[in-house]
């Protein structure tokens, strides 16, 4: 790593299009700062708070990201999938994410708290025992995925299909049920 930065407190800073690489943040704390379009590759995150930041178009590319909040943050379009897998463990509130790919990302025990997921690939991803509470799903992908206990009981707009997906104990809620059923073509009357 080229640069330790242990318990700092950053705010609005504008990191649009810079190299972060090789940096270590520890128990950090990020506050309105703009990430847009940065790269962050071999970039490590440990314990860390992002609160109203931007992170449209970044580059995780070999990015640990270690038990990682993420609280009113802007992350359109990121690819997740080439994060470091290795402890891999992150939480959204009230987070923008759609187009976002998590592609076999683990996600297990994950909280993704009144976000926007629309058109987010979940495919091969492990979502068992998360929890996606309020979110908009519309149109996202869910291929051969794990919602082993995952509890989508309070989202909607989502389309599963039952038999291409893991979804043993996971909560659903009517009308949310439909997306389940979605693919049958089948007329459900209340």
């Amino acid at each position: 790593m080229e640069k330790i930065n242990f318990e700092q407190e950053f705010s609005s800073q504008d990191l649009k299009n810079i190299d972060l690489a090789n940096y270590e943040f520890d128990r950090c704390t990020f506050h309105n700062c703009d990430f847009s379009g940065s790269s962050l590759r071999m970039t490590e995150f440990i314990d860390c708070l992002f609160d109203n930041c931007n992170f449209s178009s970044v580059k995780f590319n070999n990015t640990s990201l270690k038990s990682i909040d993420f609280v009113d943050c802007k992350l359109i379009g990121v690819d997740f999938s080439n994060a470091n897998d290795f402890l891999f463990a992150v939480n959204f509130k009230s987070c923008n994410l759609d187009f976002s790919n998590f592609y076999k990302t683990n996600l297990k025990k994950s909280q993704l708290i009144m976000c926007s997921l629309k058109e987010v690939d979940f495919s091969e991803c492990n979502l068992s025992e998360a929890i996606l509470s309020n979110c908009d799903l519309s149109q996202s992908i869910f291929d051969r995925t794990n919602l082993a206990k995952a509890d989508l009981s309070t989202s909607h707009k989502y389309q599963i299909d039952p038999t291409n997906n893991i979804i043993k104990k996971a909560k659903f809620s009517y009308p949310g049920l439909l997306g389940l059923i979605s693919k049958f073509d089948i007329v459900v009357k209340s």
